[in-house]
C-alpha cells in the first residue's frame, strides 16, 4: 500500500499551482486546481490545510469549517487544524465566540509548546468578558513563546483590547 506522500507525488504540480493561486489572491482558481485530486487525497492534512486557506481567503466560512472539522478528525495532532477550526467557527453563520472557544479549549492542554492556541483562547475569553480567564490564557501564551513579540502582537489585536490598559501599564517583557 502506498503512503499518502507517495500518492501526492503525481499531484505535486496541482498542489503547487493551488498555492500559487492562493498567494495571488485568487482562491477560486486554487480550488479548481485541487479538483483533479482523487477523493482519498482530499483528507490528507496538507490538502486539508490548503483547502481551508483557500476557503478562508474567500470568506466561505461554512466550507472552511467543514474542511477544518475533517482536518481535526484526520490529523488531531496538528495544532493548526484546531486553530483553523475555531477561527472558522467564530466567523461562520450561526457560530460565534462561544463556539470557537468550546472547540479550541481542549487543545489548550494538548499542545504544550504551541503559543497560538492560548493566545487565541485569551482573545476569545477577553471578547466574552471573561477577563480572569483571558489573563490566565495570556500568561500561558507568554510562558510558551517570545514574550516581547507576543506583547507587541497583543497590543495590536483588537480582540485583546479589554486587556490593553493592563498590558500597556506593564513594560514589554525582555527576551
Amino acid at each position: 500500500m502506498l503512503s499518502m506522500d507517495a500518492l501526492l507525488s503525481p499531484y505535486h504540480q496541482a498542489l503547487r499551482s493551488a498555492v500559487g493561486w492562493l498567494e495571488l489572491g485568487l482562491p477560486a482558481e486554487g480550488l479548481s486546481e485541487l479538483s483533479v485530486l482523487p477523493e482519498e487525497l482530499l483528507i490528507h492534512p496538507l490538502v486539508l490545510g490548503l483547502r481551508w486557506s483557500l476557503h478562508s481567503k474567500q470568506q466561505a466560512w461554512t466550507k472552511a469549517l467543514a474542511v477544518a472539522r475533517t482536518w481535526v478528525q484526520n490529523a488531531p495532532d496538528e495544532a493548526a487544524a484546531w486553530v483553523s477550526r475555531s477561527y472558522a467557527a467564530r466567523r461562520c453563520p450561526g457560530g460565534g465566540l462561544t463556539e470557537a472557544l468550546t472547540l479550541l479549549e481542549p487543545a489548550g492542554h494538548l499542545f504544550p509548546e504551541e503559543t497560538a492556541i492560548p493566545f487565541n483562547l485569551a482573545c476569545y475569553q477577553a471578547q466574552l468578558g471573561n477577563l480572569d480567564e483571558a489573563r490566565r490564557w495570556w500568561a500561558v501564551a507568554l510562558s510558551r513563546g517570545d514574550a516581547r513579540e507576543l506583547h507587541q502582537r497583543a497590543l495590536s489585536d483588537p480582540d485583546l483590547e479589554p486587556l490593553w490598559s493592563e498590558l500597556r501599564a506593564k513594560p514589554a517583557p525582555s527576551k
